[in-house]
């Protein structure tokens, strides 16, 4: 993981927002645990925003490509409770998250 992945971790309690630009730049150049952890955050929500299902079953799609050992299994987790609209739009999210590596 990178020290970006590190430094998101580490202040995401005290300041997610700011945790929230660092982990996504981590994701975006490649880092697999921030994108596992990308995917977490939105199945979750973050700081009073709702959960995101289509961001997170993108995110855990590409960390599941880039070998993170735990995102098959959040895939799984994932794809039981999405509606087949959600998978598709993941699809289409994927394809535009992957323009921007």
């Amino acid at each position: 993981p990178s020290s970006e992945f590190f430094y998101a971790v580490k202040i995401f309690n005290d300041a997610p927002e700011e945790a929230m630009k660092y982990l996504r730049h981590a994701a975006y150049q490649g880092d697999s645990s921030a994108q596992y952890n990308l995917a977490l955050v939105y199945k979750d929500g973050y700081a009073n925003k709702p959960a995101d299902i289509v961001r997170a079953i993108a995110w855990i799609k590409i960390a599941s490509a880039n070998k993170h050992p735990h995102a098959p299994a959040l895939y799984e987790e994932l794809k039981k409770g999405a509606k087949q609209a959600d998978l598709d739009a993941a699809d289409e999210m994927i394809k535009t998250i992957k323009q921007s590596f």
